[in-house]
């Protein structure tokens, strides 16, 4: 064997030793570190190879750009680095770039180039390049970069084990750049993670295994971090909360599954909070290995929200108390009706008219329109809040009955209230008034005597037809009139002491009294007989 072969085993056998080593230097490489190690590399192989520049493109922009990354250069030797930059390969190097889309390592000197490569052979002689070894870097089968030595002092011959140590160094470099990029996603997954949860105004908590603290963002006011991290997190809940919120904590551990519940525990310098908390579990290789919990204080919300109950018991009581009938509708059916509305329409119980439609309470002929008013009511469409309708109890019996509507929004939409009350005793009893008053006209109109009605400030109010036949005025004409307003002033006033004598009194008065017509002729002398009456609001009369 001569010296030529031993030399080059020797050289072969230092390059794979280097190569080794250069993987193993990789393999624990912080990320601020790599640029410095592939430096080294370049400078250790190409050492070793015998080359005098040896370089990394790394492609972009689908491998139509490619950018000289890092270079070596033997000393006296031109670096190239900073001109080869955003090299378009598809316009200025075809030739080049067809063969490394196509995985295929080349080496040849500058000028064995084929005619079809005249833009390489111009590019390299540029660069006084006599010859030249290249390897495509691979990343899941698409070229994402290539690897070259160059020969420029002589022309160097290469072979293919030149092109495989050059490929073995790209699969270190894929490799590398692989786990660059998760760490530097992990990173930027960090710091996202970290901007949310200080900025976020939910507290973000972490719990492990054991449900104790591992982490959080931030405590209330009379908490410290130092004192909070590794306690059991349900420390810090209300006692009657705590086995229900255990149960859901443990069921996010097992199912993985995320999960929002509202709890109920301390807050501030001793205070009582209440939290919305989102459970998310976070698992590694399909175990859940952490449980973050996302709170929101919702104390307020809580607060307004039992208050609302509470109005909302006492207003369901009043309308269970009230005489009138309620209702709530929504689409034509009822949802609510109070023991009012129950016992109104001839029912036992609320179940018999919860869910069936409101219209049927009315006659056929008013159904159309009583529809029409409630959806329009519904809608919060303008009409007037009260009318009349005809109801049907469930005996079949029509009766009337006045209804107030007002629309109104409930939490899981609008709807229509509705207040009916049983006009049925109201018109009985106005009806017996119209007879009564009716009645009593009759009576006055056809007695011989002459009868009038004052108020406290001897203001006319009723005469019979006596009385406005003899003084020649109607009933119109007169009500409201006072003494002064018909008679002359001496008159007026002796007749008015008279009314307010009774009015004092409170007794009845008989007198002589001499009353002459409106215009004081034909004076006339008569037995009257004055006497006080209230009404029932306590009006006064004479």
């Amino acid at each position: 064997m001569n010296d030529r072969v031993i030399d080059d085993l020797r050289r072969r056998l230092d390059l794979e030793h280097a190569v080794a080593a250069i993987a193993v230097r990789f393999i624990t490489l912080r990320c601020d570190e790599i640029d410095a190690a592939v430096a080294e590399a370049l400078r250790r192989i190409g050492t070793l190879a015998g080359a005098d520049r040896s370089y990394v493109f790394r492609m972009r922009l689908g491998g139509r750009i490619a950018d000289n990354t890092h270079e070596w250069c033997a000393d006296g030797i031109t670096a190239m680095r900073d001109s080869l930059q955003g090299l378009d390969l598809d316009a200025g190097l075809p030739w080049f770039a067809a063969r490394i889309r196509e995985l295929r390592a080349m080496g040849l000197a500058t000028v064995d180039l084929p005619p079809e490569a005249a833009a390489e052979r111009a590019l390299l002689e540029s660069q006084g390049v006599r010859s030249v070894v290249i390897a495509p870097i691979v990343e899941s089968g698409q070229p994402v970069g290539f690897i070259g030595f160059d020969a420029v002092r002589s022309c160097r011959a290469w072979n293919d084990e030149d092109a495989a140590l050059l490929g073995t160094i790209g699969e270190i470099l894929v490799s590398t750049w692989a786990r660059q990029r998760t760490e530097a996603a992990l990173r930027d997954a960090e710091q996202h993670w970290r901007a949310l949860t200080e900025n976020s105004g939910a507290t973000v908590i972490t719990l492990d295994a054991d449900l104790r603290i591992r982490s959080m963002n931030r405590v209330v006011e009379g908490f410290s971090l130092d004192r909070v991290i590794g306690t059991p997190a349900l420390d810090y809940l209300s006692p009657h909360v705590r086995e229900a919120t255990e149960r859901a904590y443990r069921r996010a551990f097992a199912t993985g599954q995320p999960e929002v519940i509202e709890v109920e525990g301390q807050g501030a310098n001793g205070t009582t909070a209440w939290y919305e908390t989102r459970l998310v579990p976070l698992a590694r290789a399909g175990v859940v290995v952490e449980l973050v919990l996302v709170a929101t204080d919702i104390t307020e919300r809580v607060r307004i929200q039992n208050t609302l109950r509470r109005n909302e018991a006492r207003l369901r009581a009043a309308f269970d108390a009230s005489p009138l009938g309620v209702l709530i509708a929504r689409g034509g059916l009822l949802l609510y009706v109070n023991p009012a509305y129950v016992r109104i329409f001839g029912f036992t119980s609320a179940s018999e008219l919860v869910g069936t439609p409101l219209i049927e309470r009315v006659v056929p002929e008013q159904r159309a329109h009583a529809a029409e008013r409630l959806a329009k009511r519904e809608r919060n469409e303008s009409l007037a809040d009260s009318y009349d309708v005809l109801g049907l109890r469930r005996t079949g019996e029509i009766f009337p009955c006045h209804v107030n509507s007002a629309h109104i929004d409930l939490e899981d939409g609008a709807a229509v209230l509705v207040f009916i009350a049983d006009t049925s005793e109201k018109r009985r009893a106005e009806q017996a008034l119209r007879e009564s008053e009716a009645r009593f006209q009759a009576f006055m109109d056809h007695s011989p005597l002459i009868a009038f009605l004052k108020d406290a400030e001897s203001r006319f109010v009723y005469a019979n037809g006596r009385y406005l036949q003899q003084f020649g005025i109607s009933m119109d004409e007169l009500r409201g009139k006072a003494l002064h307003d018909l008679f002359p002033p001496a008159v007026a006033a002796r007749l008015a002491e008279k009314d307010a004598l009774v009015l004092r009194t409170d007794q009845v008065h008989e007198s002589i009294e001499v009353v002459p017509a409106y215009d004081g002729s034909k004076p006339r002398s008569w037995l009257v007989i004055k006497f006080p009456v209230r009404d029932s609001a306590g009006r006064r009369y004479v």
